[in-house]
């Protein structure tokens, strides 16, 4: 068959022309790699709506971000004033409270001045026993004014040393009372309500030391450990009894 010359060109250029890209007149609609359609107007309307939600999400959370930075800065404002209002009171509570002792001591001092004015103002045995009589009632008053603040006296004498209360500064050889037993205060121990402020210093009973060889029957370290802590003084003489 005889083909003519215009359908042979107009078969050349559609063999030349390249295929219609997406869109055009073959449709917005293309192959896709599983045999079906892709359709990408819609593909790309759906992550545009994906972008403009996480744009609205980043613009909420950086509106959170603002308003917790102003929250902890009015916090710390607000802790800052509350802890110079703290301090405030506690140096308030702490004047009351030395206020409201000393208060109470001027009476104290008021005998102590009267006292020592009397002593100055008779003679020798007159002053003896006027200063006798004010420095007992001086410290009658004085005691009473601690007793009711909360301050007791640590017991001491005629009990078995308590290393919770006690502090052994001494201690005396002796079988008249069990060994441990406190058999003086050289200084007095006081409590606070419940709390200890100063121990008892005590002296200790010890029992009799064997006659011959020194301690025999006690080894080096029980005795260093009894002797420890104890006043040079009151240690026995190790010539002693030999």
């Amino acid at each position: 068959m005889t083909v003519q010359p215009d359908e042979e060109r107009s078969e050349k250029e559609a063999v030349a022309a390249p295929p219609s890209p997406p869109g055009e007149s073959a449709g917005s609609q293309v192959p896709g790699a599983n045999g079906g359609e892709i359709d990408y107007r819609a593909r790309a309307a759906e992550l545009e709506a994906e972008n403009e939600k996480l744009r609205q999400e980043v613009e909420r959370l950086r509106g959170l971000a603002g308003e917790w930075q102003i929250r902890y800065r009015e916090l710390e404002s607000d802790f800052r004033r509350l802890r110079v209002r703290t301090q405030e009171e506690i140096s308030s509570i702490r004047e009351r409270a030395a206020e409201r002792l000393i208060s109470r001591l001027l009476p104290v001092l008021d005998d102590l001045e009267r006292a020592s004015a009397a002593a100055r103002g008779h003679d020798a045995m007159a002053a003896r026993q006027a200063l006798t009589e004010g420095v007992e009632m001086i410290l009658a008053n004085l005691r009473q004014v601690l007793e009711e603040e909360g301050l007791s006296p640590v017991a001491a004498e005629a009990g078995l040393f308590d290393p919770e209360i006690h502090e052994a500064v001494g201690y005396e050889v002796t079988d008249k009372v069990p060994h441990g037993t406190v058999l003086r205060a050289v200084r007095r121990g006081y409590r606070l309500g419940d709390h200890l402020l100063r121990p008892a210093s005590v002296i200790v009973a010890r029992g009799q030391a064997p006659e011959s060889e020194g301690d025999v029957g006690q080894s080096p370290e029980e005795h260093n450990s009894e002797t420890e802590g104890m006043s040079e003084t009151n240690r026995p003489d190790p010539k002693a009894g030999r």
